[in-house]
């Protein structure tokens, strides 16, 4: 799977990963939509067994995991996919670091983003 998605709020987040596969899968780009709520560990292990291009990271609401997301994948051993911060719930001082993009604000962004990293 070239495409992981990963949500930070359960409820919101994952209704716009839904939409965010779909129309993926319109594009021809086949996705994993992982959820929300993950652990740490649990989202290392995903990654680095999945090896993944693009990781899509999507927040709806200003919610504290956000950070902490972006820092676990940033420590993913043998495995540097490119991560998309992707919806409206990120902090204005959310910056990407290196092999970071976004944050893109709304689906049409976040299609585009990632189908031209594949």
């Amino acid at each position: 799977m070239r495409v992981l998605l990963v949500a930070i709020d359960e409820r919101r987040d994952r209704v716009a990963l839904d939409a965010l596969a779909a129309a993926l899968a319109e594009d021809g780009i086949a996705s994993l939509h992982l959820g929300a709520g993950l652990q740490p560990a649990t989202l290392v292990d995903a990654v680095g067994r999945s090896r993944p291009t693009v990781v899509a990271v999507w927040s709806h609401s200003r919610h504290g995991r956000g950070p902490q997301i972006l820092g676990t994948l940033a420590h993913v051993s043998g495995c540097r996919p490119t991560v998309v911060i992707a919806g409206k719930g990120w902090p204005p001082q959310t910056t990407p670091t290196a092999g970071m993009l976004g944050p893109c604000l709304g689906l049409a962004d976040t299609v585009a983003t990632v189908a031209n990293l594949i």
